[in-house]
């Protein structure tokens, strides 16, 4: 598919969102970023100041995002550290030419996480941020990120945080929640752990953040939406604290260390990184408008001569019926579950609300008997 195809795809799925505009007008913040809000911008910085902490990154690291979205991250890592190398693979069309069109300084490809096309043993950092709950073989995608990883490399996954207390979660625990057209599974930490263990990754820390995220973006919908920028501030203190965050914390991020053996069939280090075929592995030389591999005969497309699409067709098929808009309901129903949903909120805040600010003030008098931690990238 030719590069103004994709574009209008783009255009088509996010006609109504400021961030389209935005990224089509060049206004981006003195970061290069473009927020959904003053709440979103917040947490936003906040988790990725946690992110680029919890990597320990450096100018010679080559790093791998899988699922890099528009690639905002990537904008600000290359301010930061001009030497490093980026990569970036995600599994839809749309954001591959969003950050396209967002000039982020990654090297792009559309891929599936289960079939990474690139080298064994090529990056030393790997990134992926709320992917792996949507991922269809969760074991898979691991054994994948643990391939293209060189022996010591560092590993951050962050994901939702599946023990939180949040009316998501507990919903889902009673088999009311909604149900999502593709996968989103939030695993609690016992879960994770135990999966990062058999897919042969060391645990080297557990960090909780974003307190009360769920229930904060939802009061920011609402007219008390200065109260909930507010409350984000005041809450930060749960950061650390891993008894309290795991109960009010939404979200936690994983440093995982990549384990290889000597049974491992590549151990060299790989020092020149470039797509291969997700198929074969085999190298994939340029035609004029395709990539194509010399080993399979698998031909593949680009994005504007820049990124190639590499997904079977079967795989495209089925992201596109993910990304599908879920259609056929009766409106009348649709508009009652509404309802409902927003009246369990209401409930639900008279009782999260003052349990989170109650976690907060324990966290804060902890934090002055001098028994916190201090945040990651103080």
């Amino acid at each position: 598919m030719e590069f103004i195809a994709h574009q209008q795809t783009f255009e088509s799925v996010y006609s109504s969102s400021p961030l389209l505009s935005a990224i089509r007008r060049g206004e981006f913040d003195e970061h290069g970023l473009v927020y959904k809000s003053p709440l979103h911008k917040l947490v936003w910085w906040w988790t990725f100041e946690n992110i680029f902490a919890l990597l320990s990154l450096r100018s010679e690291d080559r790093m791998l995002n899988v699922g890099i979205g528009f690639g905002f991250d990537e904008k600000v890592i290359k301010a930061r550290l001009p030497g490093i190398s980026l990569y970036g693979i995600d599994i839809s069309h749309s954001m591959i030419t969003g950050a396209l069109l967002n000039s982020t300084p990654s090297a792009l490809a559309v891929a599936t996480a289960e079939k990474l096309p690139l080298p064994g043993n090529a990056f030393t950092r790997i990134v992926s941020r709320e992917v792996i709950e949507h991922v269809l073989d969760p074991s898979l995608f691991l054994s994948q990120i643990r391939e293209v990883a060189t022996p010591g490399a560092v590993v951050v996954i962050t994901t939702p945080n599946g023990d939180s207390l949040a009316l998501q979660h507990l919903l889902h625990k009673l088999g009311l929640g909604s149900k999502p057209v593709y996968k989103d599974e939030h695993m609690t930490c016992g879960q994770l752990e135990q999966l990062f263990a058999s897919c042969g990754f060391e645990i080297r820390e557990r960090f909780f953040d974003c307190a009360g995220y769920f229930w904060l973006s939802w009061l920011f919908s609402t007219p008390l939406r200065s109260l909930a920028l507010v409350l984000a501030r005041a809450i930060r203190p749960l950061e650390g604290h891993d008894s309290l965050s795991r109960t009010m914390c939404d979200q936690v991020k994983y440093t995982l260390i990549c384990q290889k053996t000597s049974q491992d069939l590549v151990l060299q280090e790989t020092t020149k990184v470039g797509w291969v075929c997700p198929e074969c592995k085999g190298p994939l030389l340029a035609a004029e408008v395709t990539l194509n591999c010399s080993w399979c005969g698998a031909i593949y497309s680009l994005i504007d001569g820049k990124a190639p699409v590499l997904l079977a067709d079967s795989v495209t098929t089925a992201a596109a019926r993910q990304n599908e808009v879920v259609t056929g309901e009766d409106m009348l129903l649709r508009q009652l579950a509404w309802l409902l949903r927003q009246l369990a909120w209401v409930i639900y805040s008279l009782v999260y609300g003052p349990t989170l600010l109650l976690a907060a003030v324990i966290a804060w008098l902890l934090e002055r008997l001098g028994r916190s931690p201090k945040p990651l990238w103080a």
